[in-house]
């Protein structure tokens, strides 16, 4: 009976042992880098009186649409166990930022017929993110896994009007516009992010490649200043989307 009890403890800690050090099943701690792509959307509308123009509304009205590219990084670390019939399921937490933030300038197109260029910017801080990860495992070491995470960042947008003259339709004078004139503004912003990726197991290393779909959010700023004896009001619209496909190696514990 003895020797029975102990036999039965050798087998229950052998398996024990061996489930925990399956692969993907445990802790994991590791870093991913990549390349983002960001489609950044930009409004802009601006009233504008002075100089001898009455106020004009809306005298500015126009967007444009702008392809950023850059480069992400980050670190990430999480738990992870396979199920019965070699489904997974787990936790990630991440620590990221991308370099797809360069200053951009667009033509506007104002109601007198006049064109406008502005300088803007789209700057996605340091990104916190926490997400399930559930998939199916093949052969013991390859997992085909989705997750869908909240991301939280402090974004920060900014717009510069580069100046220019104004024409003379009926009813208001020619003008020089204000120059250089900037502002900006920061908010938190909280996203979901959805992704899908592919990971390998060579024992205690985890190799992956992970597609991310950031379906965005917006930030609107309004600024009011007064510069070359015209008082304006400007209003600003950002929303961006991303891509982006990154590799990552963890070691699991």
């Amino acid at each position: 009976m003895k020797k029975n009890s102990i036999s039965f403890l050798i087998a229950a800690a052998s398996i024990s042992l061996a489930t925990a050090n399956a692969p993907f099943n445990g802790f994991y701690l590791g870093a991913s880098g990549g390349y983002t792509q960001k489609t950044v959307t930009n409004s802009v509308s601006e009233s504008s009186s002075g100089n001898g123009r009455s106020a004009t509304s809306g005298f500015i009205n126009s967007a444009d649409k702008n392809k950023i590219n850059g480069f992400v990084s980050g670190l990430m670390g999480g738990y992870g166990r396979k199920l019965d019939n070699g489904f997974y399921l787990g936790g990630e937490a991440t620590l990221q930022y991308d370099t797809a933030n360069k200053m951009k300038t667009s033509s506007l197109a104002a109601s007198d017929g006049s064109v406008w260029s502005f300088n803007s910017k789209y700057k996605r801080g340091l990104v916190f993110g926490a997400s399930p990860r559930f998939g199916v495992t093949f052969d013991n070491s390859l997992l085909a896994y989705g997750k869908v995470g909240l991301e939280v960042s402090r974004d920060k947008i900014s717009h510069q009007n580069m100046g220019g003259n104004i024409s003379s339709p009926p009813g208001s004078a020619a003008s020089s516009f204000p120059s250089s004139a900037t502002f900006s503004t920061t908010k938190t912003k909280v996203v979901v992010v959805p992704g899908v990726g592919l990971e390998k197991s060579f024992n205690n290393i985890l190799a992956r490649i992970e597609y991310n779909y950031n379906p965005g959010t917006k930030i609107n700023q309004t600024a009011n200043y007064v510069q070359n004896g015209m008082s304006n009001s400007d209003n600003q619209k950002v929303k961006y989307t991303s891509h982006a496909l990154k590799l990552g190696l963890a070691y699991k514990f």
